[in-house]
């Protein structure tokens, strides 16, 4: 299973015939929620949990293929790894963790990782939906789920599915107060011995857990630049505006010359900054700029240092995309 794993980046979709039965198990919000997948994949599992609600989807991927598919079936998704995004803490009314099933550059289990690191994106009241092989609910993450969730309600995959990596389905509810119930420690920990035989992930026929409402995150941020993101924030920033006040024209005073102008006369317009302002969708600032070069010849036997001034035109131009070029 591990290389398998290693493979696909330990990425296991979650069934979406797991994601009906788990969905059973919730009563969503009348209002407006947000649910977090800090692994989503190519996103199906939380769109299809979110499916017929209010939700407001939020996802995180590292791989670039899986990211693009995720993008176009969630509201947000962040690109790269969770350790490099920018999020608020205690922000999301489901916390819909499937985390990778390997171990780290140090040596621990990802399932644990990942269930430390986001679990403070999750509101208290919040839902914990934690899918992991049944062998990995160790007494360690027994101990930190029970400090920190109450309401733990243990399943594994049905037959057809569970068969293949005997993964399992933990909910708990996020507490107010933390604390560790010993019971619930026990309880995890029988429920992860091989051949224990948990009770089948069924149909609920009665609300389970009910979510509370949260508001849109104040902030959901990637750690690494996404094109299409960068550049509808730099259209809709009220920086861009600034920058076009900056460098509009302010004699608007057109006069046709009376010959075509050729390359060096456009020059010479670019550089006195007759043309700055927007141009083809992009922004131009023209500048004339005197440097003294520096040149060493040899004369008879004497080596001689010659300066002379020149003047270097540059026109800087900034694309409508964030991309800034230099022409000399």
């Amino acid at each position: 299973m591990r290389f398998e794993g290693q493979y696909k980046m330990g990425y296991y979709p979650t069934p979406l015939s797991v994601v009906e039965r788990i969905k059973s198990f919730i009563n969503f919000p009348d209002t407006s929620f947000s649910m977090l997948d800090p692994c989503c994949g190519c996103g199906t599992a939380l769109q299809k949990l979110a499916e017929g609600t209010k939700a407001l989807t939020y996802g995180i991927e590292l791989d670039e293929e899986r990211y693009k598919q995720a993008k176009e079936k969630l509201y947000r998704v962040a690109k790269g790894g969770y350790e490099i995004a920018t999020i608020s803490n205690e922000a999301f009314s489901v916390l819909f963790l499937n985390p990778p099933y390997d171990f780290d550059t140090s040596g621990q289990r990802k399932e644990k990782i990942f269930l430390q690191d986001t679990q403070k994106y999750l509101i208290k009241g919040g839902l914990l939906i934690y899918i992991i092989p049944q062998e990995r609910l160790t007494i360690d993450i027994a101990k930190f789920i029970s400090y920190r969730f109450t309401d733990i309600k243990i399943y594994r995959f049905p037959e057809e599915e569970y068969k293949n990596f005997r993964q399992i389905v933990l909910f708990g509810v996020k507490k107010k107060n933390f604390y560790i119930n010993q019971e619930d420690v026990i309880k995890m920990v029988n429920a992860s011995q091989k051949g224990k035989d948990l009770e089948e992930l069924p149909y609920s026929f009665n609300y389970v857990y009910s979510l509370p409402p949260t508001p849109k995150p104040k902030i959901f941020r990637s750690g690494i630049l996404d094109k299409e993101e960068l550049e509808q924030s730099i259209k809709n920033s009220p920086l861009w505006d600034k920058i076009r006040e900056y460098v509009k024209i302010k004699d608007n005073v057109y006069k046709n010359p009376p010959l075509p102008l050729h390359q060096g006369h456009i020059g010479l317009l670019l550089a006195s900054g007759y043309l700055n302002g927007e141009m083809d969708g992009h922004l131009i600032k023209g500048s004339a700029v005197k440097k003294t070069v520096q040149t060493i010849e040899e004369e008879d036997d004497y080596i001689v240092t010659k300066e002379k001034e020149i003047i270097v035109v540059t026109v800087k131009v900034l694309t409508d995309k964030g991309e800034i070029f230099e022409l000399i």
